[in-house]
């Protein structure tokens, strides 16, 4: 993309320049420059459109696998939740539990109570170096708690590292009491969405470079097809004799106007 709108502008800015410069371009250069402007300018539009439509649509894409991962990591680790409310199991074993998870899924997992505090984290040296607050965004247990959200996203920050992360309800299946809230930050968010918008664009701008090698040759030949007609007049009026009128009475002798 950002070669063609290279070649775009070095195309605009070479015919200001010449423009200035008094350099007129010949008729067969001028339509085969406007017949460029007019395939790369479309090209241009068509490639945002494309790019921003399945930029969006990629981005929901990602969500809803995001929420549906933390929800099935939800749904593991509600058993195990009821077991340590229970004291049926410790803390130790409910950390286990969730590290051996996390570890299957290759996330990081936190854990919170219904007020919100930290119960477990399968990354607890983040929150002991006090990188994380022990306490939950008070906007995901408000959504939770209050506005009895299923599920919840939010963009996130820890110092300059951007990503985000998605809440989640544990109820209990039997009184539907809600017996925590399970967190699971994805760091790698963006970078797969770039990754996949680059691969969509490199598509794009292989065909759209092979058509525009193509049109620029079929460009060529049909500004040359073109300008056939005026390359003929032009010629017949280099070839055409000029005629010169001279005075019949120049050649009469003892006439008035042959004495003038």
């Amino acid at each position: 993309m950002l070669l063609v709108a290279c070649i775009v502008g070095f195309i605009v800015v070479y015919s200001i320049t010449q423009r200035i410069k008094g350099v007129k371009l010949n008729f067969a250069t001028r339509i085969q420059l406007y017949l460029n402007i007019s395939f790369l300018l479309p090209l241009v539009t068509v490639s945002a459109i494309i790019l921003s439509i399945l930029n969006n649509n990629y981005q929901e894409d990602f969500n809803q696998a995001f929420i549906a991962k933390t929800e099935s990591v939800g749904a593991n680790l509600l058993s195990h939740l009821e077991n340590y409310r229970e004291s049926s199991i410790s803390r130790e074993q409910l950390v286990g539990t969730l590290s051996e998870i996390a570890q299957y899924v290759e996330v990081d997992i936190n854990v919170f109570d219904p007020s919100g505090h930290l119960i477990a984290s399968s990354q607890p040296a983040i929150y002991e170096a006090g990188l994380l607050s022990k306490h939950i965004n008070p906007q995901a247990l408000h959504a939770i708690e209050v506005e009895k959200n299923n599920h919840l996203m939010l963009r996130e920050f820890v110092g300059d590292l951007n990503y985000r992360s998605v809440y989640v309800p544990m109820k209990s299946y039997e009184t539907g009491e809600l017996l925590g809230i399970v967190s699971i930050p994805f760091f790698e968010a963006q970078y797969e969405l770039d990754k996949k918008l680059i691969e969509v664009l490199s598509i794009i701008i292989n065909v759209f470079a092979a058509i525009f090698i193509v049109f620029i040759i079929l460009s060529y030949f049909a500004s040359q097809i073109l300008t056939i007609p005026l390359r003929l007049i032009t010629q017949k009026s280099v070839k055409q004799p000029s005629t010169t009128i001279t005075n019949p009475w120049n050649g009469i002798p003892g006439t008035k106007l042959a004495y003038l």
